[in-house]
C-alpha cells in the first residue's frame, strides 16, 4: 500500500472512523505512522502483589482464586468481580460494562493485569485492567495522543495494520542508515 493512501484503505477503517482520525490531522497512512507515541510503559516484568501501591500503574501476574461473580447487571450497566493471588497478596478485579468477558475468566487460570490499583473498603482492587494471558504480554506498550472516539486499543491496532500494509518511502540515504544502524525499509517505524 502506498504511503499516501487514505486511511480507509486500511482494514476496518471506514469513513466514520477516518473522520475521527482527521481530528488528529491523520488523513493518510503516512500521517498515521508519523503519529508517534507520547510515552511507553514497560510491561515485561510483573510486580508482586505485596509491592503494589495505590495509584501507581503496574503490571501484576495472578491466578484467579474465585470464579467471576456478577455484582450488578442492569440495562447497559454491568459489573463482575473476581480475586487473583500470586502467593504474596490478593487483588480484587472489577470489570465494568464488558459482560462478554465474563465467561473468559475461570478459577485457576493465570493472567497478567495492567492498571492502576486503589484501596476501597480496606482492599486493594483494580478496575477494568488490561488483561493478558501468559505469553501474550505486549512488552513495551505505546500510548498515543488521542481524540474522542479513538481508544488506545484502536490506535495500536490501526498502527499495527499500517505497519503490515504500508511500505514507507525511502526517507534516509543508505549511508545514513548504515551509520545509524537502522534499516531503510520501514524497520525504523516498527521499532518506534
Amino acid at each position: 500500500m502506498d504511503w499516501n493512501a487514505p486511511l480507509t484503505a486500511l482494514p476496518k477503517i471506514g469513513e466514520k472512523t477516518a473522520k475521527l482520525f482527521k481530528k488528529l490531522d491523520i488523513v493518510c497512512a503516512g500521517d498515521l505512522l508519523w503519529h508517534l507515541p507520547a510515552y511507553y510503559r514497560d510491561l515485561r516484568t510483573p510486580v508482586p502483589l505485596r509491592e503494589i501501591r495505590e495509584g501507581e500503574e503496574v503490571l501484576v501476574r495472578g491466578r484467579l482464586t474465585t470464579p467471576p461473580r456478577w455484582g450488578r447487571r442492569q440495562g447497559k450497566f454491568s459489573v463482575f468481580s473476581f480475586e487473583v493471588a500470586d502467593g504474596t497478596g490478593v487483588l480484587l478485579i472489577h470489570i465494568f460494562n464488558l459482560p462478554f468477558l465474563f465467561s473468559r475468566y475461570k478459577t485457576g487460570q493465570e493472567y497478567f493485569f495492567y492498571g492502576k490499583p486503589k484501596v476501597f473498603r480496606d482492599r486493594m482492587q483494580m478496575d477494568n485492567p488490561l488483561a493478558y494471558p501468559p505469553g501474550e504480554t505486549p512488552g513495551i506498550l505505546p500510548f498515543y495522543p488521542l481524540t474522542a472516539g479513538i481508544s488506545q486499543i484502536m490506535m495500536r491496532r490501526t498502527v499495527a495494520a499500517a505497519l503490515r500494509e504500508v511500505r514507507p518511502p525511502e526517507t534516509f540515504s543508505g549511508a545514513l542508515c548504515a551509520a545509524a544502524d537502522i534499516s531503510g525499509d520501514g524497520e525504523s517505524f516498527r521499532l518506534v
